[in-house]
């Protein structure tokens, strides 16, 4: 084999630009697949619900009380996600359900870049985006999209 064309050799900006393609292209549909459940009120469970009064509270330097689970529900005795802090200032911005929807469309579409990369370093580009597109379009990936968020 040529020095370079191993598998694992790196092949300039192709590979990354294939990486940020493809999230960009699975964010896209999974923000339209979040979208089109938004518009059809299609609630899976009440986990929406409940983070969405979760994210309204952060919002607002509040504790998180979370009436859908009951009245005086703290839900830090049920979900402690410090993570999930940060939607505060989103959710003030743009104060909706749809908004938890789209960002973890967007996250999840992310997830594609690290692991898209690595494939494509170990096993080459053409293999490595392959492997890209099955784990965007993964039973997994489509299935937390689906539930909605939590």
């Amino acid at each position: 084999m040529r020095r370079g064309t191993e598998p694992g050799a790196r092949r300039g900006a192709a590979p990354r630009v294939d990486a940020w393609l493809l999230a960009a292209v699975t964010g896209a549909l999974y923000v339209l697949y979040a979208v089109l459940q938004w518009r059809r009120l299609e609630v899976p469970s009440w986990d929406l619900g409940i983070f969405t009064q979760l994210a309204e509270r952060y919002a607002h330097l509040q504790p998180p009380i979370v009436p859908i689970k009951g009245e005086g529900f703290n839900l830090l005795g049920d979900h402690f996600h410090p993570a999930l802090v940060v939607l505060g200032p989103l959710y003030r911005l743009f104060p909706s359900g749809l908004t938890l929807l789209v960002l973890q469309a967007v996250l999840l579409a992310l997830s594609v870049v690290p692991l898209t990369r690595v494939a494509q370093v170990v096993l080459g580009r053409g293999w490595g985006l392959a492997l890209g597109t099955a784990y965007a379009l993964s039973w997994g990936l489509q299935g937390a999209v689906a539930a909605q968020f939590h």
